[in-house]
């Protein structure tokens, strides 16, 4: 018979003999044996990628151990728009990954952020990054990545959208409803965009975030209750949140303004400068004190 080792054969009596074996190896490493008929071609080739993530591999060999876990870090590094977009995307290997581990990328595009995602692949390769080409303008986009034919994989990630027109403002309105509290009640118009974040600030001071939400679908109204405040003014925006790669970094409501509580404080007591120790009834007397403080 036959044997095929590395890529190279020696021959053997084929009188009464077994059947041929044939051993895979990837370099000097074997990844499995299979017993074919005689007359069988001895190296047929497994295609690109093999099974359970690692390439090349028989298919009838011993199950080689799956990455454990998640895959980790799923990211933007770049992206680049002429008639369409390229997005760059990395992420970070598994516990049990190695060099030989396959990754199968997989991706949605929809004209919307509330539209229904369906995944198709787009592509399988070694190594932690990969360009998503061919992106139309007016879309999103979202991927994951998985190890082919293994269950750990990356979170599904909004990755782009290509949107040439400013997505519409969120409308914000705001009242004391409470001795401590403002109701804030927010309008999403369109699904250009996928959440919305609450900002406040104290008098003229700064902004910080409040709240996140995604929402689905445009026209859905968002409601708010921020409780526990002192008496004051305060002020209020909503910025609508997407992945702009055509630089609509930011959509916002107007601001608005609100009065919580009181804004008077309680003066003092006036204090008495000068008094008469008695006096009859019908004479006069003459009473001085100071301004109260307040």
């Amino acid at each position: 018979m036959l044997l095929a080792v590395g890529g190279n054969a020696q021959s053997e009596d084929p009188q009464n003999s077994p059947p041929p074996v044939r051993l895979w190896s990837h370099g000097a490493t074997a990844r499995g044996m299979e017993v074919v008929p005689s007359g069988n071609s001895l190296l047929e080739p497994l295609g690109e990628f093999g099974e359970l993530g690692r390439s090349p591999t028989s298919t009838s060999a011993s199950a080689l151990a799956c990455p454990t876990g998640y895959i980790p870090n799923l990211g933007i590094t770049s992206t680049a728009c002429d008639t369409t977009c390229n997005v760059n995307v990395v992420w970070s290997a598994p516990p049990g990954a190695d060099g030989n581990t396959v990754y199968e990328v997989f991706r949605s595009i929809q004209s919307d952020y509330c539209k229904p995602s369906v995944f198709t692949s787009i592509g399988t390769l070694q190594g932690t990054s990969f360009s998503s080409t061919g992106v139309p303008f007016n879309t999103t986009s979202e991927c994951y990545v998985q190890v082919k034919g293994c269950t750990a994989k990356t979170n599904y990630s909004i990755i782009s959208d290509t949107f040439l027109t400013a997505p519409g403002a969120p409308a914000l309105a705001a009242a004391s409803t409470g001795a401590n509290q403002v109701t804030l009640t927010d309008s999403q118009p369109d699904a250009r965009t996928f959440g919305v974040s609450l900002y406040r600030a104290t008098g003229a001071g700064s902004f910080t975030r409040l709240f996140f939400q995604n929402y689905c679908p445009a026209g859905t109204s968002l409601t708010y209750v921020d409780s526990n405040l002192a008496a004051g003014t305060y002020r209020y925006i909503a910025k609508n949140s997407g992945n702009y790669v055509t630089n609509f970094n930011s959509v916002d409501s107007s601001i608005v303004t609100v009065t919580v509580g009181s804004t008077c404080s309680t003066p003092g007591a006036p204090v008495l400068t000068s008094s008469v120790a008695s006096i009859t009834s019908g004479q006069s007397f003459l009473v001085a004190w100071s301004a109260a403080s307040g």
